[in-house]
């Protein structure tokens, strides 16, 4: 049998060398930190290292996943908005363009004033329409944008154009003209040069129908109405004597 084994006589401060420190996080965290924040930054910094990647444009062309159609708005090419809701979307400078694909509903109407709140998050336009065949134009008075439909694509297409309007005229009477095969109508051109996107620019719409004036009747002249006083008591006067005779 192994002999007992005796400690020295220690103080109390050469005993806390014995015990078993804890180990110290500090370092790790400092790390950990330093990581979770060159993850945030990293992002930021690769888009100023490459601003060209961030500024890729791409042609102004609507596409039918489904059918496997197409529709060139304009002859432009404009950055891709990787953000757009419907996921088509450029921005143009001074103009966003977002398009989505709906399926047919029972009023064309309806339904583009129903997307157009659908994408700029407003109340429901109550815009006049422009209607040439299954086409259609919506501009909105209050200045928050227009709007385009048309079916050709086996779905209806709807595109709405926001911001300043009258500076991307070529985008706007090109989108027109390619899904409706007409031009836009002189007056409503004549609107639309005016379209800042602020405001209430579509006051005066070409589109709506002339109010009816209401007919003020006018005052009678004194002298006819003398008369006509005259000749009802003279009626009067005869009557009353017919009827003693």
């Amino acid at each position: 049998m192994p002999a007992p084994v005796s400690l020295p006589n220690l103080r109390p401060t050469q005993l806390r060398l014995y015990r078993s420190q804890p180990q110290r996080t500090t370092l790790l965290w400092v790390v950990l930190v330093l990581v979770v924040v060159a993850a945030m930054l990293a992002p930021v910094v690769l888009n100023k290292v490459t601003p060209s990647a961030q500024q890729a444009t791409t042609p102004l062309v609507v596409k039918d996943p489904v059918a496997g159609a197409e529709i060139r708005l304009a002859d432009r090419e404009c950055p891709v908005d990787a953000m757009a809701l419907t996921g088509q979307g450029w921005n143009c400078p001074g103009l966003h363009i977002e398009s989505l694909t709906t399926p047919h509903a029972g009023d064309p109407d309806l339904t583009l004033r129903r997307m157009f709140r659908f994408v700029t998050g407003t109340d429901l336009p109550e815009g006049d329409i422009l209607r040439a065949g299954e086409q259609r134009l919506l501009i909105e008075p209050n200045g928050h944008g227009i709007a385009m439909s048309t079916s050709q694509l086996g779905a209806s297409q709807v595109i709405v154009f926001r911001g300043r309007i009258n500076e991307n005229l070529d985008i706007v009477t090109g989108s027109w003209r390619e899904i409706s095969g007409e031009e836009l109508p002189e007056i409503v051109r004549e609107l639309l040069q005016s379209y800042t996107g602020t405001g209430s620019d579509a006051a005066d719409n070409p589109l709506r129908a002339p109010e009816p004036q209401p007919v003020h009747n006018a005052a009678p002249h004194p002298s006819t109405q003398t008369h006509t006083s005259a000749q009802t008591h003279s009626n009067t006067q005869a009557h009353t004597v017919r009827r003693v005779a």
